[in-house]
Formats: C-alpha cells, sequence, structure tokens
C-alpha cells in the first residue's frame, strides 16, 4: 500500500488505474520545509480517507498548491470529524474529475475548507453526502478565498448553519453546476 508520510518539495505522484491509497493520518505539506506542493493524478483512483485524515496546504508554512485530478475520495468509516478532509490556508487547492463522498466534518465544510485569501478550484467533480456541523455541507471558502466551481454535481450536501452544499464569504463563481437534494442554496456572505 502506497503511504504519503510527508512532501517537502513540489512532488507528482501518479496512481496506478483503480488503485486504491489508504489515508488514515492527517499530512500538513511542507512541516518545516519549504516550498513545496503535491500534485496527485489518477486514474479512477480511489484515496480513502478514514477516521480523522486531511490533506492540508498552508501557504504560510510554504505550501504553494495541492491538486488531486481523477482521484475520488472517499471518507469510509469517518463520521463526524473535527476537519474537512482537505484543507488550503493562503495557497491553491485544485480538485479535478473525481468524486467526494461521505465525508462528515465537526466545524465548517464537510468535504473542502479554505481559508486567509487561499484559491479553490473545483472542475468536472461530484460530491455526495457531504456533511458539516457548521457552515458548508461540502466547500467552506472564508477569509478572503476565492472559489471557482464547474461543471460540478452537489447531492445530498447539508450543513446545520449555512450554505446547504456552499458557504463562500469571498468571491464565488459557479457555472455549469447543478444541485440536488440540497436543503438549502449556496450562500455568498458577506465579508464585511
Amino acid at each position: 500500500a502506497l503511504r504519503w508520510s510527508s512532501v517537502y518539495d513540489v512532488d507528482d505522484v501518479v496512481l496506478d488505474h483503480q488503485q486504491e491509497v489508504h489515508v488514515d493520518y492527517n499530512l500538513e505539506l511542507c512541516a518545516d520545509f519549504f516550498p513545496c506542493a503535491l500534485r496527485a493524478t489518477g486514474s479512477a483512483s480511489v484515496l480513502d480517507m478514514s477516521a480523522d485524515a486531511s490533506l492540508a496546504c498552508d501557504g504560510k508554512r510554504g505550501c504553494r498548491h495541492l491538486t488531486l485530478k481523477s482521484i475520488n475520495l472517499v471518507g469510509g468509516e469517518r463520521m463526524r470529524a473535527a476537519l474537512p478532509p482537505l484543507q488550503v490556508q493562503a495557497s491553491v487547492l485544485t480538485v479535478e474529475s473525481g468524486i467526494m463522498s461521505s465525508f462528515s466534518s465537526q466545524g465548517d465544510g464537510g468535504a473542502i475548507r479554505c481559508d486567509d485569501q487561499g484559491s479553490v478550484v473545483v472542475r468536472a467533480m461530484r460530491f455526495e453526502n457531504t456533511h458539516s456541523l457548521q457552515r458548508g455541507g461540502a466547500i467552506v471558502s472564508r477569509g478572503g478565498c476565492s472559489t471557482l466551481v464547474s461543471e460540478c454535481l452537489f447531492r445530498s450536501c447539508s450543513a446545520l448553519a449555512h450554505g446547504g452544499a456552499i458557504e463562500a464569504a469571498g468571491e464565488l463563481n459557479i457555472s455549469a453546476t447543478s444541485f440536488q437534494g440540497q436543503p438549502t442554496p449556496p450562500r455568498l456572505t458577506n465579508p464585511h
């Protein structure tokens, strides 16, 4: 089994067709070494993000970007984790051509959280059964983050506070995207 233990520079990881990787720990990119970035590409590959596992990219620690393409992320037995599985601060997160399903967090953002002037680009993704006990059942974008969502499907995403699928307190652009089974529509909050 493949295990990512650390990323200290610009790493390109290519997962084999339908390869499954179990991630059962928190991976903070660039811990004490910077700059760095992670680009992971798959082909119907799966990241099983069990328990409280997460991938975090913090620009203040030198992480420039985290990119996941053609990789499906599943929550497995993950129930009400403290944080969402993908987190970005003052850097860029790109997720493309995959699925994020069965995630639930106690905080803001069921699947993705962006803070501190970061940027989130989400293309051709399907979010299913993602939930937050706070804001943004699938995505929460706050602290001046910009969020671009295109050609996506959000199905059965919920948040107890606001933003059934998406809660944004910054720039939000949505195009060619469908929302199904959402209790509330995406919400753009005034950052002031």
